[in-house]
């Protein structure tokens, strides 16, 4: 698991445990904190709020309290307008990074060690785009001298 997935897993259960409610971790929204805030990620509240019956700044602070003792990888948060954004200690960045250096397979999937072929495609794009004009200018010429509604002509 990564870090949001850690931080989305333990919303959820702080969601539980605080509010009774189930709240899948995937539902959870982690973006980026944004730079004039501290902080490296961000999480939405605001869905929570209703099911707490609380403030969003109350909830936010509920939250990460609990993130905070469950999490190790978290090394502070703080509240600003019902976002509850999380910094994330040195120590698990220093870490993933020496994961990441001794392991040569990193960011491979199993799946992307596989080269898939695709049938080539049925007609290129240079004769698609012929045939549009050809069929284009064949119903150009056959209304060429006509009126565009001859049953109203008399």
């Amino acid at each position: 698991m990564n870090i949001i997935q850690h931080i989305q897993a333990q919303v959820s259960r702080a969601v539980a445990e605080h509010y009774h409610a189930e709240v899948l971790p995937e539902s959870v929204l982690v973006n980026a904190t944004p730079p004039e805030f501290t902080g490296q990620y961000s999480v939405v509240v605001f869905p929570f709020v209703k099911l707490a019956g609380k403030a969003p700044d109350a909830v936010a602070n509920d939250i990460g309290a609990f993130v905070q003792a469950q999490l190790p990888a978290v090394k502070a948060f703080n509240v600003v307008k019902g976002f509850l954004n999380i910094e994330v200690d040195a120590a698990y960045w220093h870490a993933f990074l020496q994961e990441v250096l001794h392991n040569p397979g990193f960011g491979r999937s199993h799946r992307a060690r596989h080269h898939y072929h695709h049938p080539p495609p049925r007609f290129s794009r240079r004769r698609e785009r012929g045939d549009h004009k050809q069929a284009f200018r064949s119903a150009q010429g056959a209304t060429e001298g006509r009126s565009a509604a001859p049953h109203l002509c008399a």
